[in-house]
C-alpha cells in the first residue's frame, strides 16, 4: 500500500519567501524615497541659490563684477545645508555634497564657449549641487554610495523701457472712425518722430488733406534711418486719405493706407483692458504729507498744481486736482504723479518738465528716474498739451487710461515715450517727439529660472 508524502512545512517556506520579497520591496521603497527627497531638497537649494545670485547681480552697479553675486549664491546654498565648494573633498568622501556656481554657464543652451555671445552669457548663473547618498538597505546588495546631481540656471532680464521701441503708444483698440480711433491726426499738424515708432493698438487715421508725418526710426542695426512707414497699427481699418508722409525728403501721397502703414501687431491684443494690463506699472509711493524718506523728497499737492508752485523741486510730487498754468521743474528734475484731476495746457500756459536722472527710489524700492509724468490707471482724465506757448517735456509720459491730446498753435518738443489710452494730434503746430532710451524710465531688472 502506497504512503502519501507529507506536505507539512511547505506553507512556512512560502511565507518566508513572501516576507523576504516584501522586505526587498520595502527596502527599495525606502532607498528610492531617500533619493527622491534628497534630490528635491537639493533642487530647491539650487533654485534658490541661482535666484539669489541673479538678484544680487541685477541690483549691482553696472561696472561691478559678479563675484559678490556668486558669493551670495554660495551663502544661500550653505544656509540650506549644502556648504562644500571643494571638489577634492567631495571626491575623496570627506564631504558628501558639492556646490558649483558658474557665470557664464558651462555647457548647455546658455554656454559662452558653446556659441552664446559673452555679454549675453554673463546674464546667466548656473548652479550645480551634487550629493552622495549612502543607501540604507540596498548596501546589503552592493557597496558604495550613489551620486545625485541637480542643476538650476537663472537669467537676468535687464531693465527695459516700457513699450520699448515705441515713441508713442495708444492702448485703445478703437476703430470707430475719425477722432474716435485709437490714434488720429487732424488739422494741419505735422508730426516728426525720431528714433522710435508710432503704435496704435487700434486704428490710425489722418483726417483732412493737410499735415505730414515724418518718422525717423532705427534700422536693423539700430542706427536711425528714414523709413517708409514707422507707423504700427493692429486695427484693420486704417484710413490715410490724403496723408503725406515725408520719407527722406520725399513726400509721396498715398491713396492706399496699407502702402504707408506697417500693420505689425504689438502687442497682439484687441482689448484695451488687456493692453493696459500688459504695460501696467504700479504707481510711485505717495504719502499724505510732505516728507523725506531714504533721501527722497515727497511733495503733496491736494489742490492741484499751478504757476505758483513752479519751479517744482527735485523729488516726487503727488498731485490731487488739475494741473494748469506755467509749470516748470528745477534743473535736477522731478516726477509728477497725477493721482486725480487732469492736465490742461492752453492759451499762454507753458510746460517745461524734466524727469530726474539721478536715482530716485521710492519707499517701495522702485527707481523713478526718467519718469516725467505718471497718471495711475484709475485716473482717466484728459492730458492736453496745447495752447500757443511751446511745451517741452523730457522723460516718460505714462497715462494708460487717459486721452493724450497734442497740438495747439505752437511747437511742442518731447524727448519721451508716451503711453496713453488714446492719442490725438490736432491744431496748426509741429509736434516733435524724440525717442532715446537714455531719456526714459526703465522698469526694474527681473530674474527668472530658465532651467
Amino acid at each position: 500500500m502506497n504512503k502519501r508524502k507529507s506536505e507539512n512545512g511547505q506553507a512556512l517556506v512560502l511565507i518566508v519567501l513572501a516576507i523576504v520579497g516584501l522586505f526587498g520591496f520595502a527596502a527599495l521603497a525606502v532607498d528610492v524615497g531617500q533619493v527622491y527627497a534628497a534630490r528635491r531638497n537639493a533642487q530647491n537649494a539650487a533654485d534658490a541659490a541661482a535666484l539669489a545670485a541673479g538678484y544680487e547681480a541685477a541690483v549691482a552697479p553696472p561696472d561691478q563684477d559678479h563675484a559678490p553675486a556668486i558669493a551670495k549664491g554660495f551663502a544661500l546654498a550653505a544656509s540650506n545645508g549644502f556648504d562644500n565648494t571643494d571638489a577634492n573633498a567631495f571626491a575623496n568622501g570627506t564631504k558628501n555634497n558639492l556646490v558649483e556656481i558658474n557665470n557664464p554657464a558651462i555647457g548647455g543652451a546658455y554656454c559662452y564657449i558653446c556659441g552664446t555671445p559673452y555679454d549675453i552669457a554673463l546674464q546667466y548663473f548656473q548652479v550645480k549641487i551634487s550629493i552622495r547618498l549612502n543607501p540604507i538597505f540596498s548596501q546589503l546588495i552592493y557597496k558604495g554610495g550613489q551620486v545625485v546631481t541637480v542643476e538650476a540656471i537663472s537669467h537676468i532680464k535687464d531693465a527695459e523701457v516700457i513699450s520699448a521701441g515705441n515713441a508713442i503708444h495708444a492702448l485703445s483698440h478703437s476703430c470707430a472712425n475719425g477722432n474716435n480711433n485709437a490714434m488720429f491726426l487732424d488739422g494741419t499738424t505735422s508730426i516728426k518722430v525720431d528714433g522710435g515708432y508710432m503704435y496704435s493698438n487700434g486704428c490710425w487715421t489722418k483726417d483732412g488733406s493737410s499735415g505730414q508725418v515724418l518718422v525717423v526710426a532705427p534700422n536693423e542695426a539700430g542706427v536711425p534711418a528714414f523709413l517708409d512707414g514707422g507707423i504700427k497699427a493692429s486695427g484693420n481699418n486704417n484710413d490715410c486719405n490724403g496723408c503725406k508722409e515725408d520719407t527722406n525728403g520725399v513726400t509721396p501721397s498715398y491713396s492706399n493706407p496699407n502702402s504707408f502703414t506697417d500693420l505689425t501687431v504689438w502687442p497682439p491684443v484687441d482689448d484695451t483692458a488687456k493692453a493696459q494690463d500688459l504695460l501696467e506699472v504700479a504707481p510711485p509711493y505717495c504719502p499724505t504729507a510732505d516728507t523725506t524718506i531714504d533721501g527722497v523728497n515727497y511733495y503733496v499737492h491736494n489742490s492741484g498744481l499751478s504757476t505758483a508752485d513752479s519751479p517744482l523741486k527735485h523729488g516726487i510730487h503727488c498731485v490731487k486736482g488739475d494741473i494748469s498754468g506755467k509749470i516748470t521743474t528745477e534743473k535736477a528734475g522731478a516726477v509728477i504723479v497725477l493721482l486725480s484731476g487732469k492736465l490742461v495746457q492752453n492759451g499762454g500756459d507753458s510746460l517745461d518738465i524734466t524727469a530726474s536722472y539721478t536715482e530716485m527710489k521710492d519707499r517701495n524700492g522702485t527707481d523713478w528716474s526718467g519718469m516725467a509724468l505718471f497718471v495711475p490707471k484709475n485716473n482717466a482724465s484728459d492730458i492736453v498739451f496745447g495752447g500757443n506757448t511751446p511745451a517741452a517735456i523730457t522723460g516718460t509720459i505714462y497715462a494708460p487710461s487717459s486721452t493724450c491730446d497734442m497740438g495747439g498753435s505752437s511747437e511742442g518738443t518731447y524727448y519721451t515715450n508716451m503711453i496713453c489710452k488714446q492719442v490725438k494730434f490736432h491744431g496748426t503746430t509741429q509736434v516733435s517727439v524724440t525717442y532715446r532710451q537714455e531719456n526714459l524710465w526703465h522698469n526694474k531688472p527681473t530674474v527668472e529660472l530658465v532651467q
